[in-house]
C-alpha cells in the first residue's frame, strides 16, 4: 500500500506542468490599481523615509555633540531600545487583549 502511494505521487509530480494563461498572470505593479493600496504604499515609504532619517540624524548629531564614536553608538543603541523591549510587549498585548480596544487606547 505505502509503495503505491509513493509511486503515485512520483507520478502526478513526473507531469509535465500545464502552459499558463497570459491573462491569469499577475504584474509586478497590479497592486497599484487599487487606491488604498497607493494610500498604504506611500504612507509606509514616507515612514520608512522619517525612521531612517531620523536614525542618520541621531548619530550625526551625537558625534557632532561628543565627537566620540562610542557616544555615537550608545546614542543609536539607546534610541532603539524602545523598538527592542515595546515590539514583543505590543505583539503579546495583541495576542491577548481585544484589537479594537488596543487601537483605541
Amino acid at each position: 500500500m505505502r509503495i503505491v502511494l509513493i509511486f503515485d505521487f512520483v507520478k502526478s509530480c513526473s507531469r509535465t506542468p500545464r502552459p499558463v494563461n497570459i491573462s491569469t498572470r499577475f504584474n509586478t505593479f497590479d497592486a497599484f490599481r487599487h487606491r488604498n493600496y497607493r494610500f498604504l504604499w506611500c504612507g509606509t515609504a514616507l515612514f520608512s523615509a522619517g525612521f531612517w532619517l531620523q536614525q542618520v540624524v541621531v548619530g550625526w548629531l551625537a558625534y557632532e555633540i561628543t565627537g566620540s564614536p562610542l557616544m555615537t553608538s550608545i546614542a543609536l543603541g539607546l534610541d532603539a531600545l524602545p523598538i527592542l523591549f515595546g515590539a514583543p510587549l505590543g505583539g503579546l498585548l495583541s495576542d491577548k487583549y481585544d484589537k479594537k480596544l488596543l487601537l483605541a487606547m
